[in-house]
């Protein structure tokens, strides 16, 4: 059931939605920016009581619709998958066809145990981790059969290279280590360099001390705190 209502929710966004666009009040605006500073310092409870008072104070529909996006993915990040659809559904109610119609693409995953969806998966692998980055931060379908494989595009870019014996490794799974790494290069290109320990805290050191492999949950709660940063 809860896919075919994400299923339908996505066909009201491909139909336009309720597209309005009107100048944000300072004082929503202000605390929506409270909020997402909240999001990025990864302190998702927090935001998520914030975001829920701009949207029931706001009477701008773009404030709101921000609001919403990022209401749906601090609760994707406190793994509240019922709370983040209704989050993302309210977004393109008010007429988002963008960030709100790609989470709910995401999560359309999730809920049909897709291999794609990061939330799946207990150990993440470099496949993986690249295919999430090229449709969060590139705009790709990483599963399309007929173009260069995530790893590939990101290697050229010079954000995920292909290990010391030249091989990309991709079901080899993703240590915090490099995921600092990957995490500071992205950063890098977008002029943010040195917010990286902020994203991960205690610098490449403490993520090198972390055993055992990064999750799927993990993996994709330090991507959304970069898609934050860079994006705000």
């Amino acid at each position: 059931m809860t896919g075919l209502r994400i299923a339908a929710l996505l066909l009201v966004a491909a139909a336009g939605g309720l597209a309005a666009c009107a100048s944000a009040p300072p004082g929503p605006r202000q605390d929506l920016d409270r909020a997402v500073d909240d999001f990025i310092d990864g302190d998702y409870r927090a935001a998520v009581t914030k975001l829920d008072a701009v949207v029931a104070a706001s009477s701008d529909d773009a404030v709101r619709r921000e609001a919403y996006t990022y209401l749906g993915r601090a609760h994707m990040a406190l793994g509240e998958t019922d709370a983040a659809i209704d989050a993302f559904a309210r977004g393109v109610q008010l007429g988002d066809t963008g960030p709100c119609v790609a989470y709910l693409e995401l999560l359309k995953q999730y809920v049909e145990g897709k291999p794609a969806a990061l939330h799946m998966r207990d150990v993440l692998t470099r496949g993986q981790l690249a295919g999430a980055i090229v449709r969060l931060f590139l705009n790709g379908a990483p599963d399309d059969p007929t173009g260069p494989t995530p790893l590939a595009q990101l290697a050229r870019r010079g954000w995920m290279p292909a290990l010391a014996d030249g091989y990309d490794h991709a079901d080899e799974p993703v240590t915090h280590a490099s995921l600092y790494v990957v995490t500071a290069r992205i950063l890098s290109d977008a002029g943010r360099a040195r917010e990286v320990d902020h994203i991960m805290p205690g610098g490449y050191r403490a993520a090198s001390r972390k055993t055992g492999p990064v999750s799927g949950a993990e993996g994709l709660a330090v991507l959304e705190r970069v898609r934050a940063l860079t994006t705000k």
